[in-house]
């Protein structure tokens, strides 16, 4: 029974391990979605080949804490083994049931108490507050600041042949106008990708640039799909709307 408890801590402390780095990784600027996946994907040492991957190993503060998850995944994985060969090994099949069974309920409590939303945002300002204190990492919040989920997004934009923003200087399409921001352009020059990090006024939109951009969803899916010969109208149209929700 000891070596069942055992398997049952080290299962918990590695949840909370991924839990941990995945808040670090998310205070480094990622993501929540991608900073989850990754934690995991690491520790589990299954998955890590995403293209997020390079960002991540590029990043000094990320990359130490991927080192610190693929070493703690490691030896979690063997003790977890070693713990469940323990904890059957020589049982009579009466005794194997109830230790299957209470393998079953103690696994589906971890579960519960590791999704549970209370439990996740409480954690969450515990290993903030302590990651403040206690390590180098840069604490800020990007999802906050930036007001995802409050009525703001930010998406990519691939600019095709008819679209409005096609051949135009940055300046000329006053996007800020209709509550809309462009943070940076990647451009493909043949097989070389530019990146353009808060592009100026006089930079000309290229067919298949990719655009990323920062404003509210019914400016960005408006802009997505915005043809050259009607975009003016629309522009204005989203312009006049935008100025109408101001005055609420």
């Amino acid at each position: 029974m000891l070596a069942l408890f055992s398997l049952f801590f080290v299962i918990l402390t590695s949840m909370l391990v991924v839990r941990v780095a995945s808040v670090a990784l998310e205070l480094t600027g990622l993501s929540p979605d991608i900073a989850g996946f990754q934690s995991l994907s690491a520790f589990t040492g299954a998955g890590f080949t995403t293209k997020e991957s390079e960002t991540i190993l590029a990043h000094p503060s990320r990359r130490n804490i991927i080192k610190i998850l693929i070493m703690g995944g490691n030896a979690g994985l063997t003790t977890s083994i070693a713990s469940l060969i323990l904890a059957f090994n020589g049982k009579e099949t009466q005794d194997v049931m109830v230790i299957f069974a209470i393998l079953c309920f103690g696994l589906i409590s971890i579960i519960l108490f590791v999704r549970s939303k209370f439990i996740a945002y409480a954690m969450k300002k515990l290993i903030i507050d302590a990651l403040e204190k206690y390590s180098h990492l840069e604490i800020f919040d990007y999802h906050e600041i930036l007001g995802l989920g409050k009525g703001f997004v930010i998406s990519a934009i691939t600019i095709e042949e008819d679209s409005w923003m096609l051949g135009k200087e940055l300046k000329d399409l006053k996007l800020d106008r209709e509550g809309t921001l462009i943070l940076s352009i990647e451009r493909r020059d043949g097989k070389k990708k530019n990146f353009m990090g808060a592009p100026n006024g006089k930079t000309i939109i290229n067919i298949g640039d990719n655009v990323i951009c920062y404003g509210r969803p019914e400016a960005i899916k408006s802009l997505t799909y915005r043809d050259k010969n009607i975009g003016d109208e629309e522009h204005e149209k989203l312009v006049e709307k935008l100025k109408a929700v101001e005055k609420v």
